[in-house]
């Protein structure tokens, strides 16, 4: 709280934030320890046992008593997955949904009175109390300030000629990428559902690669963005350098030379938990070695990267295509992202790193022969030059 809104803006201590020592033989009980990777992320759990093992203190015996003593002070219900949010045969099938229950709140801040009470009573040094508190930041600013988009004119067409019968993914990718250009730049990444009016699960990825002129895409290979780190700790904001990888740390080997992806996706760490569904599917923007020297700035329209001279040279847009929470196991929610390049700047990097550019587009779908089966995932590649 101190870091967002400034020294002296606190509302306590370590000392008021939790409910003292739990009796010696306490249990957290059946429910407890059945859920506790259900409503709240499994790290939470990965994070105290760790902390248990190095101190010797019983970290997860006290998240137990914390979250006991809120569940029966808040009348908490003892709330198990929503199953009538559900349709039961697309439930049956292995479709899932993201609730969020009240119950999570209640695991959520038994965690971090967990941690409290290990500052106040078992001398934990603060600073390492702060990075697991992070762990559960709600939202990050930057990110927060970026607004979802109306879904693209040029992607609309493109939902049912890729999920007709015998389609040929290589032609429609490339009709795509040259609808996509505008106003100087072109889309080298993608990440989106397929309309649920055409096909009710279904996802389509596109991503650019920079590959040497001997490169040969292995059999059954699947490239993809690296996913880098981003420490914003200090600011919790999204702004300034992206992380740092060069060429050949960033290289997978081929069959024969190797690869690079055009992006890397923005992991920021604390991520905010309200923006994961985006964050899971990837924010990807140019990699450093791409466009070197620039920075992150996030605008009402899109998370943008801006050279030192103040040249735009990318654009990140997030969208929701007919959301709903429901999504097949191995998939995700209806939310989408696509990246636009300056095209200046991408021959520049082809010229500099004396690689050409290809490209790499998958299509995931789910299908259940009848209406009580379970579904099937299929999958569709594509793999060409520009």
């Amino acid at each position: 709280m101190q870091r967002i809104y400034g020294t002296g803006r606190g509302i306590g201590g370590w000392g008021q934030a939790h409910s003292g020592r739990a009796p010696a033989d306490f249990e957290g009980g059946s429910y407890f320890e059945e859920h506790k990777t259900a409503h709240v992320p499994p790290v939470l759990t990965s994070n105290l046992a760790k902390l248990e093992r190095v101190s010797g203190h019983l970290f997860l015996q006290h998240w137990a008593y914390e979250w006991k003593v809120l569940s029966e002070r808040l009348g908490t219900r003892y709330t198990r997955y929503p199953h009538y949010f559900d349709d039961v045969l697309e439930a049956r099938a292995g479709i899932m949904g993201q609730y969020w229950q009240r119950m999570r709140d209640v695991y959520l801040s038994a965690y971090l009175r967990t941690l409290a009470f290990a500052v106040s009573e078992w001398r934990m040094p603060q600073a390492t109390a702060e990075g697991y508190c992070i762990e559960i930041v709600h939202g990050i600013a930057g990110l927060f300030d970026v607004e979802p988009i109306t879904k693209p004119t040029w992607l609309s067409r493109y939902a049912e000629p890729f999920c007709a019968t015998g389609a040929e993914l290589e032609p429609l990718v490339r009709d795509l990428i040259q609808d996509a250009q505008d106003s100087g730049m072109t889309l080298v990444s993608l990440n989106t559902p397929v309309a649920s009016s055409v096909k009710k699960y279904a996802r389509f990825t596109l991503s650019a690669h920079l590959v040497t002129d001997d490169y040969k895409l292995p059999d059954n290979a699947l490239l993809y963005e690296r996913m880098l780190p981003l420490l914003i700790g200090d600011s919790f904001e999204l702004k300034g350098p992206p992380a740092d990888m060069t060429v050949e740390e960033a290289n997978n080997n081929g069959e024969a030379g190797n690869e690079v992806s055009v992006c890397s996706s923005l992991f920021p760490i604390p991520f905010g938990t309200w923006q994961s569904d985006y964050i899971s599917i990837g924010l990807p923007i140019p990699a450093n070695y791409t466009a070197s020297g620039a920075e992150i700035r996030c605008t009402r329209k899109s998370i943008d990267l801006v050279a030192s001279d103040g040249k735009l040279i990318s654009r990140t847009f997030i969208w929701n295509d007919d959301w709903t929470p429901q999504y097949p196991r191995g998939g995700s929610t209806q939310c989408a992202v696509a990246t636009m390049i300056d095209v200046e700047t991408l021959a520049a990097a082809e010229t500099r790193l004396s690689r050409r550019l290809a490209w790499f587009a998958k299509l995931r779908t789910w299908d259940r022969e009848t209406q009580y089966g379970d579904y099937q995932e299929s999958e569709q590649t594509a793999f060409f030059y520009d």
